[in-house]
């Protein structure tokens, strides 16, 4: 007697069939991503709660660095756009597009890093600073010149450097650990138009683009789509897509979504956006309040333990705080009334106005002159307010109000 192993025609079609769906839905996700390489793992979902009154997020936090940063002729600033603390100093990118650097643990002015100006060793415009901690370099990126001019942390200047991809309107750029410089692009209608959302220069020079825009457009103008959609953990970037609910990771050049996160609110589709007209932050904000859509996220910042999200809009959403260990992920609310504000940054129970972070450490930077009339009247005012830091006060005590931004750096 026989035996006939074949297996019937219908299973082996069935087969086949579900082979070609699989490989058509990969094919289709890597396309319609336009991504370099794609990595699908397990993904978590994140729910977002409102944080309880108990929770203090500065319970996470071992250890309080607080100074201001000093005050001369050559170096007055109000805004500060980034903080990038490293060997023993503050690199601070302000609002105006200048970097200073600062000694960590007093606050004491070391240098300005580079000038503007039309000179071999200055730059043109400044669209973005990194630090290279392989050869101790500040890197000052020249939108004009599209190089990447480099400075050790004494101000000298070293060489410069030629960027492979134009970098003429970027909002951002990191470097990750593992030598990729990551730039996100502005929004722009004009010559020279970047039609996705970011860009990856590999240690080779070689680069690729991913996250398209489209459909979304605009009109005559150029636009950022977050200010800082990425930040630099580990060996690669945490990073957020445009118009997206998924948080990714990018290592070693291969894009790997991290969480899922599930919001009272919902993103907008891109295609919905581009119904609306020409982008434009102005009408999304409109269409948050009207229709109860989430405005997005400005910024990301990540640490061994946490993952902090600030909104677009943080006075109407809030801050967002992923907790990597729990999978806990918690609303702080925010609001229009400073001193409530401040309340929650007195006790420990809101960190804001972030600027910097690493695996150690969140950076926040406030004004003086709000902080220490405000902080300072609370605490005086209600005997009861704990601070989460007893230095805190002190410090806001001592501060001058029409100095130089003050910097809490909260250490795991």
């Amino acid at each position: 007697m026989s035996i006939n192993n074949s297996k019937p025609l219908c299973v082996i079609m069935s087969f086949k069939s579900f082979i070609v769906g699989v490989t058509s839905l990969i094919t289709a996700f890597i396309f319609c991503s336009c991504e370099h390489k794609i990595t699908l793992p397990e993904i978590d979902e994140i729910n977002f709660e409102e944080a309880p009154k108990e929770l203090k997020l500065t319970d996470y936090f071992s250890n309080f660095h607080m100074v201001q940063l000093e005050q001369t002729e050559d170096c007055v600033f109000l805004f500060v756009d980034k903080i990038i603390d490293v060997e023993g100093s503050l690199l601070v990118k302000t609002r105006s597009n200048e970097v200073f650097c600062f000694e960590r643990n007093t606050g004491k002015l070391r240098c300005k890093i580079g000038t503007l100006g039309e000179g071999p060793e200055e730059y043109l415009h400044m669209a973005g600073c990194i630090y290279n901690p392989d050869e101790k370099v500040v890197g000052i990126i020249d939108a004009y010149k599209n190089k990447m001019l480099c400075y050790d942390l004494n101000g000298v200047f070293k060489y410069q450097k030629e960027i492979p991809v134009k970098v003429a309107l970027i909002s951002s750029a990191e470097l990750s650990k593992d030598g990729y410089l990551m730039f996100s692009n502005n929004l722009n209608s004009g010559p020279g138009a970047k039609t996705f959302a970011y860009t990856v220069v590999a240690p080779d020079d070689s680069y690729f683009d991913f996250d398209p825009f489209s459909p979304v457009y605009v009109d005559e103008c150029a636009t950022e789509f977050a200010s800082r959609p990425m930040t630099v953990y580990g060996d690669g970037f945490t990073f957020q897509k445009f118009l997206n609910d998924t948080i990714f990771r990018l290592e070693n050049g291969h894009i790997i979504p991290k969480y899922k996160l599930s919001m009272k609110k919902q993103f907008p589709s891109k295609e919905l956006v581009a119904q609306i007209g020409p982008f434009d932050w102005v009408d999304i904000f409109k269409m948050s309040k009207s229709s109860g859509y989430f405005s997005g996220f400005g910024r990301i910042f990540e640490t061994d333990r946490f993952i902090l999200l600030e909104p677009v809009y943080s006075d109407e959403e809030g801050y967002f705080w992923i907790d990597k260990e729990s999978e806990a992920g918690y609303r702080v609310p925010s609001t229009t009334n400073v001193l409530n504000e401040l309340n929650l940054i007195i006790e420990g129970r809101s960190i804001v106005s972030v600027k910097g972070s690493n695996s150690n450490e969140l950076i926040s930077c406030l004004e003086p002159i709000l902080s220490k009339v405000g902080l300072v009247t609370l605490i005086d005012e209600n005997p009861d307010l704990v601070p989460f830091s007893e230095e805190l006060r002190t410090l806001f005590e001592n501060a001058d109000p029409q100095g130089n931004p003050i910097v809490i750096i909260y250490e795991h």
